[in-house]
Parts: C-alpha cells; structure tokens; sequence
C-alpha cells in the first residue's frame, strides 16, 4: 500500500471486473477462484463465464460466485461487444471456410478415385492450353 493507498496492476484487474458485473453479481479472478479451492460451502457455487477481454487488460478469466437463495441468472458482462452485422456475417464465413476444408480434406483422404480423376483432368486441361499456345505461336512464326 502505497501513500496514495493501494496501487496496481491487481487493483485495475479488481476494478475491471467490478465494472463489468451487474447489481448484486458476485465476480471472482480466476486467481481468486484458485484460492477458493474445491471445498465450497453447501449453497455455494462457482460458475465460470469464460475468458473476458477488460479495458486494459486482456483475456481475464471471470468467475460468478452464487448463493443458494441469490439470484443466478444475469445479463451477460459488460465487457462483451455487441457483435455488428459484419462481425456476424465473418463468423458466418469463417464456418463455411472451415466446413469445406474439412470436407475437401475428408474427402480426399476416404475417396481417392475422384480425387485423381479431377488431378489428371486439370492435367489434360492444362496440355491442351500449353499445345494451343505452342500451336499459336508456330503460326505466327510461319505465317507472318
């Protein structure tokens, strides 16, 4: 404790996680949820509400101490911004991303057959443009 009185980093971390919480929540670090241990009171427990990311201090996991007769349900912290429609619209992209390269790797990887038939198609494409471009250039060398 300082002249000032106390100062820190874990004096903004406290605060941060004061102020993302509602009236009558109960919220814990997850340093504080360690202390606490496994051993909770009868009526007591811990939910754990996922990493958070706090104003100054990044990816704080934050805990919510509940009593048998309080209240259990809150509306989520005030921490989490709300999601726009292109925040939306990229989740949605990112999945569909990820879906079909799953499904190309799986599919490569059960069913072999097609894979090869498409690699010696784009193959046989590929000749026909390298014999046309040959061709083309014969007749211009020939013809002109």
């Amino acid at each position: 404790m300082g002249e000032e009185g106390y100062l820190g980093l874990d004096v903004v971390r406290a605060a941060r996680i004061c102020s993302a919480g509602h009236g009558g929540q109960i919220l814990l670090s997850e340093t504080t949820r360690a202390l606490l241990g496994n051993q909770l009171p009868e009526g007591v427990s811990v939910v754990d509400l996922g990493e958070q990311n706090l104003k100054d201090i990044q990816h704080e996991r934050v805990f919510q101490l509940s009593f048998g007769d309080g209240p259990k349900e809150f509306p989520p912290l005030k921490t989490q911004a709300k999601k726009s429609s292109s925040d939306a619209l990229a989740e949605r992209i990112e999945r569909h991303v990820e879906e079909m390269v799953e499904k190309s790797l799986t599919g490569s990887l059960s069913d072999k057959a097609p894979g090869l038939r498409w690699t010696i198609i784009g193959l046989a494409e590929l000749l026909l443009v390298v014999v046309t471009i040959v061709a083309i250039i014969w007749l211009v060398r020939h013809v002109l």
